[in-house]
């Protein structure tokens, strides 16, 4: 029997598209109109720019996210705390970005390019992500670890159903974070296997490396191409996220494939395992992240880091590729430090804030 996508995911991957392609013709106009943001800026103090392009983008996407919590939260059950957690992702959010853009006016003020502020805004964010989570979504618990894990383990009661936890990794140890409900789950014990695997082969660390040098690079080809100058820092720090906007995008389109090889070597290491275990597992955990890859293989490659239950299914006893870690979703949440306007607008976390800290992973 042919599977049949259904509607919630074909449509929350259209909310996606829409919603990423939106900030992508934003950002790409602001650019194109440079000269006659020039001439009106120095009518009107930065202060005001900065606050109404803040508020604008806080607006827009505010719209973007209840529709995707409201009419596309989920399939299965809907997160009953996402009022609160909006207000405090978008509480969280606003502040990050309103530190990095004094650290973006004093870069150009020093004269010290920018680069410097992009990297100590993703070590902030990386040292600080399971705080992040923690206050968007509630506190989390550590626990004893009962397996040879690298790291600590913490269990967090996340209400948002497709919330997965992953392998917070950057320049301190690991940190293994695992939604409260799978406590009890059969397939935990395949889960840690895997992850173990990652943690072991060092790809979360892997792709921190990469992500932290993508960005960099983007920064400094626009430091070079003088996007960012400007006669008004406000417009500095607004050229400075429309660049690394349209950056991001080309990101979007890139690494989720690259990120395909990660998930079917880790699902080897399970199979190795318990064989048997892991075919349920796969085919059951597109039901626990409300997607699963798309028929067509071209749209899978561009869009889902995560591969169909089919493909990885198929994959299990064939070769692997180079493995580059999850590298698009662990850019979602680090992208922050470049003011990417399409950080929480993807389909697989608007409208769901504890997403926006910690992407749904495999």
């Amino acid at each position: 029997m042919k599977s049949v996508t259904p509607p919630t995911r074909a449509q929350r991957l259209r909310l996606g598209i829409l919603n990423v392609g939106f900030w992508v013709i934003i950002a790409a106009t602001i650019l194109s109109f440079r000269a006659t943001l020039e001439s009106s800026a120095t009518q009107i103090q930065p202060v005001w720019i900065w606050i109404i392009a803040l508020g604008g983008y806080l607006a827009v996407q505010g719209v973007f996210d209840w529709i995707g919590a409201g009419y596309l939260g989920s399939r299965v059950e809907t997160n009953p705390e996402f009022k609160k957690q909006w207000v405090k992702g978008v509480a969280l959010q606003t502040t990050f970005w309103t530190l990095l853009s004094a650290l973006i006016i004093l870069a150009n003020y020093l004269g010290t390019g920018y680069c410097i502020a992009c990297l100590l805004g993703i070590l902030l964010l990386s040292f600080t992500q399971l705080i992040c989570l923690n206050w968007v979504n509630g506190s989390s618990q550590k626990i004893d670890d009962p397996t040879d894990f690298q790291g600590k383990t913490f269990m967090v009661d996340c209400p948002e159903p497709t919330f997965t936890g992953g392998i917070i990794a950057g320049l301190g140890k690991n940190k293994h974070v695992i939604p409260e409900n799978w406590k009890t789950s059969k397939s935990l014990g395949l889960e840690i296997i895997r992850r173990n695997y990652m943690a072991s082969k060092g790809l979360p660390f892997r792709a921190f490396l990469i992500v932290v040098a993508w960005n960099l690079v983007g920064v400094a080809i626009g430091d070079w191409l003088n996007i960012f100058d400007s006669n008004s820092v406000a417009l500095t720090i607004l050229y400075f996220s429309s660049w690394m906007t349209l950056w991001s995008f080309t990101s979007l389109l890139v690494l989720p494939s690259l990120s395909h090889s990660t998930v079917f070597a880790a699902d080897q290491a399970a199979h190795q395992e318990d064989p048997e275990s892991l075919a349920a597992y796969i085919e059951n955990f597109p039901e626990v992240i409300d997607e699963d890859g798309h028929k067509n293989s071209f749209v899978q490659k561009i869009f889902y880091p995560i591969p169909s239950s089919q493909l990885r299914l198929e994959t299990l006893d064939q070769r692997t590729s180079f493995q580059w870690g999850p590298l698009s979703r662990t850019n979602l949440f680090l992208s922050w430090a470049t003011l990417n306007l399409t950080a929480r607008s993807v389909h697989c976390n608007v409208g769901r804030p504890p997403l926006w800290i910690m992407p749904p992973t495999a």
